[in-house]
């Protein structure tokens, strides 16, 4: 009996704490909203992702310190058109699979981690950008494409 007392107080008292921490977590957040940007706009519903990057679109993100341009191609990924190098033989290829880091919305499309790999490797060369801020699922589905 006294073993299952030595127990089951630290637990309830972990319990109590780990609620009571919740509970000022929730209160805390409902305060100040988060502006999330106007990047959330251009996320759709996907049946199996959850929600995926609007193919085609574009939009201007207002920062205090720039504003900069974002644009998605016909994949839904923030990178250029890859049309036509798809099917070359002879072509080094990298795929930057990552999160909204990678995908890189505060800075120009040049100055993304992947833009910056092109330029940097010698021809012949292509660099793919598959980044945005998913979870392991969707990365990994792309890799296999």
């Amino acid at each position: 009996m006294a073993s299952r007392d030595l127990l089951l107080k630290p637990l309830l008292l972990l319990i109590s704490l780990g609620m009571s921490l919740f509970g000022v977590e929730m209160f805390l957040r409902s305060l100040d909203s988060v502006d999330v940007g106007t990047t959330s706009q251009y996320r759709l519903p996907h049946r199996v992702f959850g929600w995926a990057l609007e193919p085609g679109a574009s939009y201007i993100n207002e920062m205090p310190e720039r504003a900069v341009r974002v644009d998605y191609n016909s994949d839904g990924w923030r990178d250029i058109e890859h049309g036509g190098d798809r099917g070359d033989e002879g072509i080094f290829r990298i795929a930057v699979l990552g999160d909204s880091f990678m995908e890189a919305y505060s800075v120009p499309l040049e100055e993304s981690f992947h833009r910056q790999l092109k330029r940097i490797r010698k021809p012949p060369k292509s660099s793919t950008s598959a980044s945005v801020g998913t979870g392991r699922f969707r990365k990994l589905s792309f890799s296999k494409r």
